[in-house]
């Protein structure tokens, strides 16, 4: 399911790959296809957002200077140019969390409160809201764990012990110790 803003982007994105077909031309359908698999999970996946600005705040991108004109008409502005780097910035406002998808996971979550979950998903500000969209659906925020490569190994294994059951450290190097046992 798609709320009219995905779906008026997802509609302009099938135009625009069908038209370059329709030209034999096929240098941007990755671009599009890429893009359409963002908009699939919220409408502003595509903008720009990352887990450093999540919530809003100023997007950061090197570009080709091939695509500098494309970027600039999706009101990203020129930060830096040297020679053929150019780096693009755009602000962005902080989002509404929610999308179709978000909220149906979070009512699957919600109807097994006791259960443990795991979500995968690529894009890291979808991380963010994803949880934003469990909390408001009654989802613990201590009970909810974010794992992508913003989280520093020792935390990323300390969760997925917890998660399984075992506790927070494992047995130490050498030791006979099983999972079970400690």
């Amino acid at each position: 399911e798609l709320d009219p803003s995905q779906r008026a982007k997802y509609d302009i994105f099938v135009a625009q790959i069908i038209a370059d077909l329709k030209k034999g031309s096929a240098t941007n359908i990755l671009g599009f296809l890429a893009r359409l698999s963002l908009v699939a999970l919220h409408a502003e996946a595509d903008e720009g957002y990352s887990w450093a600005n999540a919530e809003g705040g100023v997007a950061r991108r090197n570009v080709s200077p091939n695509a500098l004109p494309h970027y600039e008409q999706r009101g990203w502005t020129l930060a830096t140019s040297s020679g053929s780097e150019l780096a693009v910035e755009r602000s962005l406002p902080p989002p509404d969390p929610n999308s179709p998808k978000f909220v149906a996971i979070a009512r699957r979550v919600a109807a097994q409160p006791t259960c443990g979950h795991i979500i995968f998903c690529e894009p890291t500000a979808v991380h963010q809201w994803m949880r934003e969209v469990l909390v408001a659906h009654g989802i613990p925020r201590a009970r909810i764990a974010i794992l992508n490569a913003d989280t520093p190994t020792a935390v990323r294994t300390q969760i997925a012990r917890e998660f399984n059951g075992l506790s927070a450290e494992p047995p130490a190097p050498g030791t006979c110790a099983r999972p079970t046992d400690t």
